[in-house]
């Protein structure tokens, strides 16, 4: 009696497994069958922009660039020296209000 009960087991996981691999077959027909019912969408082939030969645009571009660094550039140094002249004068004042207030202080408010 234990053979059969094996018997019919094995018979049985057999059959599940066959029911499984046609479910599957099944499962797939349809996935084909709704992919081929659907319109394609069509595909472009795309290529890169070929840039046109213009070296007198590039150069102009490429003069405006320095065009404008230099400008950049000698601006810089135009500001910087009216700054460093600026402060130069600053500096001088400050220099001489502080000798004549030394100065004021030795002769005219130094009488303590």
């Amino acid at each position: 009696m234990d053979d059969r009960e094996q018997e019919f087991r094995s018979r049985e996981q057999e059959i599940r497994a066959r029911e499984a691999e046609i479910r599957l077959r099944e499962l797939e027909l349809e996935i084909s069958q709704q992919h081929q019912s659907e319109p394609e969408i069509p595909q472009y082939q795309t290529t890169k922009h070929q840039k046109s030969p213009s070296s007198l645009r590039e150069f102009t571009k490429k003069l405006v660039k320095v065009g404008k660094f230099l400008g950049f550039t000698v601006g810089t140094l135009a500001l910087m020296r009216v700054a460093f002249t600026i402060g130069m004068w600053l500096a001088y004042g400050l220099i001489t209000a502080a000798i004549a207030f030394i100065a004021y202080q030795i002769f005219v408010g130094g009488d303590d």
